[in-house]
């Protein structure tokens, strides 16, 4: 009686049910009852898998269904057995991934997450992903303590709008923007440098996310002016900075990036500036005496134009 009840309901109500399973659970309860489970499971899609392990093999016969796939351990995983993955989350680059990360392997990839690189790993990844080895990419995610090198061959990616990444410098800012005209936000490390060529302003570029790298703030200002004159419909920027000992006088004068953003971002709605400063011993104690007049300096500067907020930390 019980089982007959169960079957009642209808299929709705059972996918609602299966969210609340693993996905070892899920086919281990209710594959084979009958036809309609068996239907019914092969039916579903955007299953997640989280792999610890290589031992993958008790569910073999439903890694076609799986859509998201998050990888935790670094052991040999043969992705020619995952032919549907959309979503790939590296926890660690292990050479065996690296290797495998290609078009006939994986040819329905539209997002990829890595988080942790070792070594010349980076460079090769990135060299896939600029060379348009996954054309249905749409969202990337790579270590931000990674570098794209000067020899990384780039190519036209059309679909690509979600790019979060490691170090760059102004040079390869610009052949990024030129060659992702749908990017909708971008993320990433900032090396100031001198530039020579100049392209056409990027329209689709919404949301930018700039971590400078240079502790000398006026070289910063300067790379972060030349990045925003290419984006004029930018509508949320985000700035972190970290210093280990802060110009105080050059900030005390600062007018934090506004007369940038009022001579380059006229539809801006969101500024967040994050500064963060690590505690040495010794640190000169007028930073900490000085912030309340930094914020203020930061509003005035800003004037209500827009959403805007300063952070300031103290990093022990």
């Amino acid at each position: 009686m019980n089982s007959s009840r169960l079957e009642l309901l209808p299929n709705e109500t059972f996918i609602e049910i299966f969210q609340y399973f693993d996905i070892k659970e899920l086919f281990q309860i209710f594959n084979n009852l009958n036809i309609r489970f068996n239907t019914l499971l092969r039916s579903l899609n955007n299953l997640i898998f989280k792999l610890y392990d290589n031992n993958y093999i008790e569910i073999y016969d439903f890694i076609p269904n799986i859509d998201n796939l998050i990888i935790y351990c670094r052991t040999y995983i043969n992705f020619k057995h995952f032919t549907n993955i959309r979503h790939l989350n590296l926890i660690h680059l292990a050479n065996d991934f690296l290797h495998q990360l290609d078009t006939k392997i994986l040819p329905y990839l539209e997002d990829l997450s890595v988080k942790n690189i070792h070594g010349n790993s980076g460079n090769i990844l990135y060299e896939k992903i600029f060379s348009n080895t996954f054309p249905c990419l749409k969202s990337c995610y790579i270590s931000q303590h990674s570098e794209i090198k000067t020899n990384v061959k780039f190519t036209y990616l059309p679909v690509l709008c979600n790019l979060q990444i490691g170090i760059i410098n102004l040079s390869i800012y610009e052949i990024i923007l030129s060659i992702c005209p749908n990017l909708n936000l971008f993320k990433f490390r900032l090396e100031s440098n001198e530039i020579s060529v100049n392209i056409k302003p990027h329209f689709n570029l919404k949301r930018m996310i700039i971590k400078p790298e240079d502790y000398i703030q006026s070289k910063n200002d300067y790379a972060i002016d030349i990045c925003l004159s290419f984006v004029p419909n930018l509508e949320r920027l985000y700035i972190h900075q970290d210093f280990f000992q802060l110009n105080i006088p050059y900030y005390l004068k600062s007018d934090w990036n506004a007369s940038s953003i009022a001579r380059y971002l006229l539809f801006l709605r969101r500024f967040n500036y994050d500064l963060r400063v690590w505690y040495l011993i010794g640190i000169d104690r007028q930073i900490i005496n000085t912030v309340d007049e930094m914020k203020k300096n930061f509003q005035n500067a800003h004037n209500d134009r827009y959403q805007s907020q300063f952070y300031f930390n103290l990093i022990y």
